[in-house]
C-alpha cells in the first residue's frame, strides 16, 4: 500500500492582511493497493503541524479542519513578521498499527 500525497503549494500570508483570516485547502491524498485492491487499512486520517505545534480546528495563529482539508491563518502577533514558517499534512490509515 502506498500514501500518495497530494502536492501542497508554498503560501504567504501578510500579518493583518485579512480580517477574517487566509484559508487554503488541499487535495486529498490518494491511496494505492497492489496486487489486490482494497480497503483493510481504512480511511485516512489527517494531521497538520504549524512552527511543530499540532493543529486544531480552533487552534492560533493557523487552524486545521482535517474534515475540509483547509488551513486558516491569522494573526496579529508582529514577531512573526517577516519570518518564515513552515507547516506540515499528514495522513495515516486509522486500521494501521
Amino acid at each position: 500500500m502506498t500514501i500518495n500525497q497530494s502536492v501542497l503549494v508554498n503560501k504567504t500570508y501578510q500579518l493583518y492582511s485579512y480580517s477574517n483570516g487566509y484559508s487554503f485547502s488541499h487535495s486529498a491524498f490518494t491511496v494505492a493497493t497492489s496486487p489486490i485492491s482494497h480497503t483493510l487499512c481504512g480511511d485516512l486520517v489527517y494531521t497538520s503541524t504549524f512552527m511543530s505545534i499540532t493543529l486544531t480546528e480552533t487552534s492560533t495563529p493557523v487552524s486545521y479542519s482535517s474534515s475540509t482539508l483547509t488551513h486558516t491563518v491569522y494573526s496579529e502577533d508582529i514577531t512573526l513578521r517577516a519570518t518564515s514558517q513552515q507547516y506540515t499534512v499528514k495522513a495515516a490509515f486509522v486500521n494501521y498499527p
